[in-house]
């Protein structure tokens, strides 16, 4: 029988109006880590409590086709959560997505109060067949050292279109160039499904 999946990744920017006591926090944090602007930028995009998302892309196994997800953050969790309803006992795939997608989309919809119908991404350890990481499994569950998704294409002879290694994601958000922020979070589930499928046979 066809393993069903369904394959995620999200982009996100800081919160924007941050109030001052955020901002307070990521200074702090930046300072003590002797970093800079770029540093607080990442660390803020990065923490769903000081981020927001701006879109996720999703790869559907059994209709074989992407999209994406867009509009106001609360219209693109509501939607994620729209679709994973509709898809409860498929295999959720991504890579660092039990560390950090799956956790970033329902921290954002506890925040903003989105109704996620009750449901839990699971994201045990260990269990791959709710849940298949690709850095888990690549990793050993984290025992052994970890590389970005570029580096494990190219280790594993997977094809990835990678323009942008998310660094500029705030710069193309504040310019409106929304589409080529999903153009690469489309790559990045692209690449994510490819490795996926080259490594499940043998991980």
């Amino acid at each position: 029988m066809k393993r069903k999946y369904f394959v995620f990744d999200l982009e996100c920017v800081p919160e924007e109006n941050m109030p001052s006591w955020k901002s307070d926090i990521i200074e702090d944090k930046i300072k003590n880590k002797r970093g800079d602007n770029k540093d607080a930028i990442k660390y803020a995009s990065l923490n769903p409590e000081m981020g927001k998302i701006v879109c996720i892309t999703i790869y559907d196994s059994e209709t074989d086709k992407s999209f994406v997800l867009s509009g106001t953050e609360e219209v693109i969790l509501q939607s994620f959560w729209d679709y994973y309803k509709e898809h409860i006992g498929t295999t959720v795939v991504g890579f660092n997505s039990k560390r950090f997608d799956s956790i970033y989309v329902s921290k954002r919809s506890c925040i903003l109060n989105i109704n996620n119908y009750g449901l839990i991404i699971p994201n045990r350890r260990y269990d791959t067949i709710h849940h298949f990481d690709c850095l888990e499994i690549l990793s050993n569950f984290y025992t052994t050292e970890m590389f970005t998704l570029d580096v494990y294409c190219k280790l594993y002879g997977v094809h990835y279109e990678n323009d942008n290694d998310g660094s500029e994601i705030l710069e193309l958000y504040q310019a409106g160039k929304y589409d080529e922020i999903y153009t690469k979070c489309l790559n990045d589930i692209k690449a994510t499904n490819a490795l996926y499928k080259k490594i499940y046979a043998y991980l």
